[in-house]
């Protein structure tokens, strides 16, 4: 029974470098990912070649990545440049979560009303209010004649 359980690490920790996916490793060494985990959890030898198979697998895919990026992949070249060099090519900022703010107080119909007018109001007075005159034929030559504008009243 030792002997089949050791086969089958073997047969998981060989497809897990290849693949990188426990389920799909597991699944090629006939065993569930539950077994895969317990194994993982109980066994401190089995646990560090599932550390060194993984690596193995990152690695062989940033080789591989490595030569698309010299075979003129930019998106590839983009990939290794901002992984290995992030202070100089990667563009994202530090983000610091804050919690939510706080939610608005309720406010009555009347209130919401009366900001929705003053909203109103405001938004006509930034707009510069330009009258057209009514619609004429106007002949191409000559001069259309100047548009209305309003005077501001305060």
């Amino acid at each position: 029974m030792r002997q089949i359980m050791t086969k089958q690490k073997r047969l998981f920790l060989a497809a897990l470098r290849k693949c990188l996916g426990v389920a799909p490793a597991a699944d090629a060494a006939g065993i569930s990912r539950a077994t895969a985990y317990r194994w993982r959890a109980r066994d401190t030898a089995f646990a560090k070649d599932w550390d060194n198979a993984i690596e193995a697998a990152l690695d062989d895919l940033e080789t591989a990545l490595h030569e698309r990026a010299k075979a003129k992949d930019t998106l590839a070249a983009i990939c290794i440049l901002r992984n290995r060099r992030r202070p100089i090519y990667n563009d994202s900022q530090r983000l610091e979560l804050l919690p939510p703010p706080p939610a608005p107080a309720p406010h009555s119909e009347r209130a919401i009303a009366s900001l929705a007018v003053c909203l109103a109001m405001l938004e006509s007075a930034l707009r510069p209010a330009i009258v057209l005159p009514e619609a004429q034929i106007i002949d191409a030559d000559v001069e259309p004649p100047p548009l209305a504008i309003p005077a501001k009243t305060s």
